[in-house]
């Protein structure tokens, strides 16, 4: 994937987060300092924000905790697991279907580039959309800070897994195959001067044979009237 892009969204990323949680020590009034609590204040606090995230995600439902935990992690979901995120949670489901069809698409596009370049610039479309996705909520204020941050964080998770499988198609061999767009125009180049050039030798012979012949025909008409 390009770095820089990448880059740029981790970065924004991080921001989010420290804005989210500026934003929540607004609200809550706590505006002491990290660096003057104590280990065992921090331990709670994170403590808390987690109990509390995992509560409005489900409140009893410790299996889909377990779901949503793998799928943060960027794990792979069982058949089972996939089963139950259906009847649970039928958004997210449906946006992880959607994610293994993008993923097998980029998959398929990767073997249908001509050149380095064509994989090269799916690589960096594929970063570009997930930028636009990100943009489009983070200028939205009627979406929630939590939900801006995890836009981001599934943006990126899918990101990951491009990259995966885009590492896994050059370390195949198939990228190293390709030719750049530099050498394919340098080829066509090539393959059109000789065609002209095969042209050209073969309108010179055709010009010839017939000089060829029409001397061949005034030698004759000369012999002729020598005869006689």
């Amino acid at each position: 994937m390009d770095l820089n892009k990448i880059g740029s969204l981790s970065c924004y990323m991080k921001n989010m987060k420290l804005e989210t949680k500026w934003k929540q020590k607004k609200k809550s009034g706590d505006f002491q300092s990290e660096s003057k609590k104590t280990e065992l204040q921090r331990k709670n606090e994170q403590f808390k924000a987690q109990y509390y995230k995992q509560q409005e995600e489900n409140p009893e439902d410790d299996t889909l905790k377990a779901i949503n935990n793998k799928i943060a992690a960027g794990t792979k979901l069982s058949a089972t697991e996939m089963r139950y995120l259906q009847s649970k949670n039928p958004m997210l489901y449906q946006k992880i279907k959607n994610d293994e069809k993008q993923e097998k698409a980029f998959e398929k596009e990767l073997k249908e580039c001509k050149t380095k370049d064509e994989v090269e610039k799916l690589k960096f479309n594929n970063v570009s959309k997930a930028m636009s996705a990100i943009g489009a909520v983070k200028s939205n204020p009627n979406i929630p800070e939590g939900t801006k941050l995890a836009v981001a964080e599934s943006e990126m998770r899918k990101l990951q897994k491009l990259d995966k499988i885009a590492a896994k198609f050059v370390k195949s061999g198939e990228y190293s195959k390709l030719p750049t767009e530099a050498e394919v125009q340098k080829a066509e180049k090539e393959i059109s001067q000789a065609m002209q050039e095969q042209t050209a030798e073969i309108i010179t012979a055709e010009n010839n044979s017939e000089e060829i012949g029409s001397d061949v025909s005034e030698n004759m008409k000369m012999n002729s009237k020598n005869l006689f």
